[in-house]
């Protein structure tokens, strides 16, 4: 995701489990940026090793599963159109989601073949020669998808 100067907060509380579950299955490495011009930032941060304080999330009881989760199905993120709900997030613990919780509605999208693509990746094979730029409702920023597949809502929750 691409986002402009000041449109993100880090949380810096958060429950052993979590931690211990994003350590072992990082996103993306930290040592090479993903976009050009990027850089690895320098400063320790929280999520790698260094929290400043004691962990001060209240301690949970862990909920109960929905019973059904919302229908989705999976499309090329090249097919995505206006008005899909896309999958952004799964959050963890899953017990703890919604039933159509991790999903936004696509309000535009664009596309990048070719060259832009060399001008915008550090790695332009990591987009498999197409890339899918989506805004959704909800996020302030741009996803940059590769061509892969997504999930989208069967039918929104009205």
């Amino acid at each position: 995701m691409l986002l402009r100067r000041g449109d993100h907060r880090v949380l810096t509380e958060m429950d052993p489990e979590r931690l211990s579950w994003d350590a072992a299955h990082p996103s993306w490495p930290i040592s090479r940026p993903v976009f050009v011009g990027g850089q690895a930032p320098e400063e320790v941060h929280w999520s790698r090793g260094d929290l400043a304080g004691p962990v001060a999330v209240a301690p949970q009881e862990a909920g109960v599963p929905p019973t059904r989760r919302a229908v989705s199905f999976p499309k090329p993120a090249s097919a995505l159109r206006i008005g899909d709900y896309l999958q952004t997030h799964v959050r963890f613990p899953e017990h703890d989601r919604g039933i159509d919780e991790g999903y936004q509605r696509v309000e535009w999208i664009g596309h990048l073949i070719g060259e832009p693509i060399a001008g915008l990746l550090a790695d332009p094979a990591w987009g498999n020669g197409l890339i899918t730029l989506v805004t959704v409702h909800g996020l302030s920023g741009m996803l940059v998808l590769p061509e892969k597949e997504v999930l989208v809502l069967v039918q929104p929750n009205v």
